[in-house]
């Protein structure tokens, strides 16, 4: 069995419409990429499943000033969200492709938050 077996592959459009798709899609659950032929749509969506298990997902947590963040990894990508402690606010809730530029991202914006006190 090949990894096609699974996998929902749509071919392009071959109607001349205002929404012509010129692309295969492949999908698999919910991971989805195109190609030019479907064996190519199928690789990339191979790899993107691939990449959802290489890597850490332990978060990170950053107290600073009365803020909390908290730092954590999707199969899709990193995202923070950074929460004053005294109130139920929540601020910055962004995607990043690494752990390392959501932290950054995230001691960036507490600093600012902190300024702005």
């Amino acid at each position: 069995m090949k990894l096609s077996d699974f996998v929902k592959i749509i071919p392009p459009s071959v109607r001349d419409t205002i929404f012509r798709r010129e692309y295969w899609s492949a999908s698999i659950g919910e991971a989805e990429a195109k190609g030019e032929t479907a064996d190519d749509a199928c690789d990339k969506c191979k790899k993107k499943i691939e990449q959802a298990f290489e890597g850490d997902y332990a978060p990170t947590l950053i107290n600073f000033e009365g803020y909390t963040g908290i730092a954590w990894r999707t199969p899709y990508h990193w995202t923070y969200c950074i929460k004053r402690i005294s109130t139920d606010s929540i601020y910055g809730v962004n995607h990043y492709t690494t752990r390392q530029e959501a932290i950054e991202a995230m001691r960036d914006q507490a600093a600012c938050m902190q300024e702005k006190d």
